[in-house]
């Protein structure tokens, strides 16, 4: 069965002059969604392992390319290039560029009980990114950093965007630390952990899949970080939306480059960055 993302837009975002970028990722969210868990709709989601043996889909191709379309549809788009893990590209200076990785997290997603995945979205202006967007399925959480600011709503319950920011909503002076982490890397894990077991501020867990765009939200709204070594370089799609939602929410991060490789920190603010930062310094990683 074929899904038609279409059917998935919401209200007047359904008209391409009244339709906003997010409403775009909104849907493949939606979609995404009732493929998982809605008996009403017959998808047979197929696993498709690529070269560097991380796995794709065939929803993830067929929402990735129908994503495109919509984008594009947009008046002022139609000159606009569409890219995304499924789709791959560079960003090219001169030229507006979308980006998407329709479904960050696969193997959460591939899991019947897994629940972190999103789908993101960014927009560059040549090698510069203006736009993020991540959409959080299981719940319906929408970030948008654009203009400066960052905005929180939700497709589910209907609420208006809201002023989102880097702050403590958890205990008071503690911080979460949440890393990414695939194998050889078990020993740098085991290695940090034990160096802040001094510091009873900070609790700490590891988490060998789940979309990083997630986890970095997750540690601006709740006084926590992000921390992951990435081994390969990234891509456009990769960090750009919630390391622009980071700058704009008032986080710190560590990221010079959008083509970026090794260890990054993500954190709702700088001390908390540094220390980890200097933490992973001493271990030599």
């Amino acid at each position: 069965m074929e899904l038609n993302l279409h059917n998935y837009l919401g209200g007047a975002s359904k008209l391409a002059d009244l339709r906003e970028p997010r409403h775009v990722v909104e849907a493949a969210a939606r979609a995404m969604w009732a493929v998982k868990h809605d008996p009403r709709v017959k998808y047979e989601v197929e696993r498709i392992m690529k070269a560097d043996e991380t796995p794709s889909t065939n929803l993830e191709m067929e929402l990735s390319e129908q994503m495109g379309k919509l984008l594009l549809e947009i008046p002022g788009q139609e000159n606009a290039r569409f890219i995304s893990e499924e789709h791959p590209g560079q960003l090219i200076e001169g030229e507006d560029t979308w980006a998407s990785d329709t479904i960050d997290g696969t193997w959460s997603y591939l899991d019947e009980a897994g629940m972190r995945y999103t789908s993101v979205l960014s927009e560059h202006k040549g090698v510069e990114e203006v736009r993020g967007v991540i959409v959080h399925p299981p719940t319906g959480q929408v970030w948008q950093a654009y203009e400066g600011q960052v905005t929180v709503s939700n497709f589910r319950d209907h609420f208006d965007p809201q002023p989102f920011t880097a702050q403590a909503t958890s205990a008071r002076n503690t911080s979460f630390i949440n890393v990414h982490a695939r194998n050889s890397l078990d020993e740098v894990v085991d290695a940090l952990k034990g160096g802040l077991k001094d510091d009873p501020s900070i609790r700490m867990w590891v988490r060998r899949e789940g979309s990083p765009a997630l986890a970095i939200m997750e540690a601006l709204k709740g006084a926590g970080a992000y921390v992951a070594n990435w081994t390969v370089p990234t891509d456009p799609w990769d960090l750009s939306a919630p390391l622009l939602a980071t700058e704009w929410a008032g986080g710190a991060h560590n990221v010079t480059s959008r083509i970026h490789q090794g260890w990054v920190v993500v954190a709702h603010c700088i001390e908390l960055r540094d220390k980890l930062l200097t933490r992973l310094t001493k271990l030599g990683a």
